[in-house]
């Protein structure tokens, strides 16, 4: 479809918006339980982007996740003492401290990323075979559109 006039991307940004409230209810709620009783959303976020970006300052995890330093402080504290984070001082600046995901983390994020894709695999298999085929069909478009946004 290609969106011609105001009216289409109005009814675009009025279906995606109705569609943000069905999918937290359906597929974010439901997968955040998985880690709800050991790390909060926010923490295990922190894990999937060290796990991402190997290691990070805090001045950079803050913009990352857009919280103050002093928010992410007890946070990453926290994860340390659970020894899912280390400290590491950088060798050519010592006013610099890397945060880094340890073995611990790392296998910590795989058995919870395990777990939640075992969660939503269930929840996918209830789908009947017809409608399979058309949702990743319509997950591969939106993921393709939603990489070229700004």
């Amino acid at each position: 479809m290609i969106v011609e006039n105001n009216n289409d991307v109005c009814r675009i940004t009025a279906n995606l918006l109705s569609l943000l409230p069905l999918f937290q209810k359906k597929i974010i709620k439901p997968v955040e339980q998985v880690t709800k009783h050991t790390l909060s959303p926010l923490q295990h976020y922190v894990l999937v982007l060290l796990c991402e970006e190997n290691r990070l300052t805090m001045t950079e995890l803050a913009k990352a996740l857009y919280i103050s330093k002093s928010q992410l402080t007890p946070l990453i504290d926290k994860l340390i003492e659970t020894g899912f984070l280390g400290r590491e001082i950088s060798e050519k600046d010592r006013r610099v401290i890397y945060i880094y995901l340890t073995t611990a983390g790392k296998n910590f994020l795989h058995q919870k990323d395990k777990e939640m894709f075992d969660l939503l695999k269930q929840k996918i298999e209830t789908i009947p075979e017809n409608q399979l085929s058309e949702l990743y069909h319509a997950l591969n478009v939106i993921d393709e559109v939603l990489m070229k946004l700004p």
